[in-house]
């Protein structure tokens, strides 16, 4: 009862709070780093780059001027002074995936998709020789190589006791209600806790929830 009331006594220790900032500032860093790839793509030099210079080269690029005193150095992600903000799985406390390019067949069309080490879906330029892969040199656009890289990476930081079939400590199974499955909580209770993080989502990405002029009947993938 202490640790929660102290939590709730500042928003200096709010939870959501730092879990919502560092959730946004990943989302920031990701999206720096693909930004790189893609100018080093038009960039002739980096043709003969390997997709881990790639990695290092963007780090290195977005990281200019900071020092140990900037948030996230210690976050080990990848390594020390990376700067990438913690994500659940590297904390513990969310399902680690093995990132790997696939043929993903659950579109109406198959997609080329890389699966990232939180269970994050990032669309390919290209394919690969593979169906599935973990190998960043199957990857037939360096883009994708370098991307896959990245994830291996963040992937290998990870301490092995996060990377095994375990349930994390933290499992929202065990509060989400389903058909087959009882909780303490009512579906009532997770829609009310639920809501204003969904309402947040729809406003930060301008999406309309509402309208739906994308089912059709024949087809199943909608």
């Amino acid at each position: 009862m202490l640790k929660l009331m102290i939590l709730a006594s500042t928003e200096d220790l709010d939870f959501m709070l730092a879990a919502r900032y560092v959730e946004r500032e990943y989302s920031r860093t990701r999206n720096k780093i693909i930004q790189k790839f893609n100018e080093f793509n038009l960039d002739g030099t980096y043709a003969s780059k390997t997709p881990e210079e790639w990695v290092d080269d963007a780090l290195q690029q977005i990281n200019v001027g900071k020092t140990p005193d900037f948030p996230f150095y210690y976050s080990e992600m990848i390594e020390r002074g990376s700067y990438i903000p913690s994500t659940s799985p590297r904390l513990g406390v969310y399902g680690v995936y093995r990132p790997e390019a696939y043929l993903d067949d659950t579109f109406t069309t198959p997609t080329w998709t890389i699966r990232g080490h939180d269970g994050s879906q990032y669309i390919m330029f290209g394919d690969a020789t593979s169906i599935r892969t973990t190998d960043p040199d199957e990857c037939n656009d360096s883009r994708d190589a370098a991307y896959l890289q990245y994830e291996n990476e963040i992937y290998e930081s990870i301490p092995a006791s996060y990377k095994t079939e375990n349930v994390p400590d933290f499992n929202w199974q065990e509060f989400f209600p389903g058909k087959f499955r009882e909780t303490d909580y009512t579906w009532d209770e997770v829609t009310q806790i639920s809501q204003p993080m969904f309402e947040r989502w729809i406003a930060q990405n301008g999406a309309d929830y509402r309208t739906n002029n994308t089912w059709s009947p024949e087809d199943r993938f909608t």
